[in-house]
């Protein structure tokens, strides 16, 4: 398995804070690089020369406060997420700088592995979800891959999603083509198959019978056949009434709605399969150990 390893900047004077922040990521099973400032200058300069994929900014600092890092971001056009990390006291603040963008603030007295779980998780989903695509499909595609590893639609006629992650098909379409465009999903045909005219569906039973009486009871049989340079077996059908034929008649009866077809009037359609990636294995929160 693939893991993306998250850089991740950590702005905060106080070293205490600063262990309990480290152990909670090991703790994560994320993997991380992490480096620490201990203040917004030096903060700032890390920033203006290295690149990052998440910073964590105490909200008081010596020289600054959180609020004052979000607008240097704003004004260097620093696109990396933020989230605060703020005592008890700072919490309307904190919730003041999500408006102005910040990703999400946490409490030092609520900093443990499943909380910063949940915050990473979102930070990946954000950076490898296309916009549009709901979190609530993303969370049916994990717990569906979780348990069958793949998705299979059937495209022609009336298509058809299984398994089906609760929302409509035409949605759901949309929705997984993004993914693949984004490189989340890996999409592939499998096989063309052959769909009822009347319902699209794909579950029938097989019907032979004789092309002279339309006859369905047959005898099956095999016989010796002499090529120019090899010898062969020729396979034979002979119904009740006595005729014989190497190609009896095939068609189809509909499992869903009893309607009798063949290959001539039937409806073919492409299965397609769609995988995870190995980015898709970390959008969809399967990058964590934990």
């Amino acid at each position: 398995m693939i893991m993306m390893k998250l850089r991740i900047l950590h702005i905060e004077d106080n070293v205490d804070d600063q262990v309990v922040l480290r152990r909670a990521l090991e703790k994560t099973g994320f993997s991380f690089e992490l480096e620490i400032q201990g203040n917004g200058v030096d903060g700032m300069r890390s920033l203006s020369s290295k690149e990052y994929d998440l910073i964590l900014v105490d909200f008081r600092l010596p020289d600054s406060t959180g609020l004052q890092i979000l607008d240097g971001l704003r004004r260097e056009n620093i696109k990396t997420p933020v989230i605060f990390v703020t005592g008890q006291g700072d919490v309307r603040t904190a919730r003041e700088a999500l408006k102005g963008g910040a990703l999400d603030y946490i409490l030092k007295s609520e900093i443990n592995a499943q909380r910063l779980t949940s915050v990473i998780r979102e930070y990946v989903y954000k950076i490898h979800i296309p916009e549009g695509v709901p979190p609530e499909f993303t969370s049916s595609l994990s717990t569906i891959f979780k348990a069958n590893f793949v998705i299979l639609v059937k495209l022609g006629g009336k298509a058809e999603l299984y398994p089906s992650p609760g929302f409509t098909f035409d949605d759901s379409l949309k929705n997984l083509e993004k993914l693949v465009e984004a490189n989340i999903l890996a999409k592939k045909p499998i096989r063309s198959i052959v769909t009822c005219p009347q319902c699209t569906s794909y579950e029938y039973e097989t019907i032979i019978k004789c092309k002279e009486c339309g006859d369905g009871l047959f005898q099956r049989g095999e016989s010796p056949m002499q090529f120019q340079r090899s010898q062969g077996v020729y396979q034979w059908f002979k119904c009740s009434n006595g005729h014989i034929s190497s190609q009896p008649a095939v068609s189809y009866k509909c499992s869903r709605c009893g309607a009798e077809f063949d290959l001539v009037n039937g409806k073919m359609a492409t299965l397609y399969s769609y995988s995870l990636t190995s980015s898709g294995l970390d959008a969809l929160n399967f990058g964590s150990t934990s």
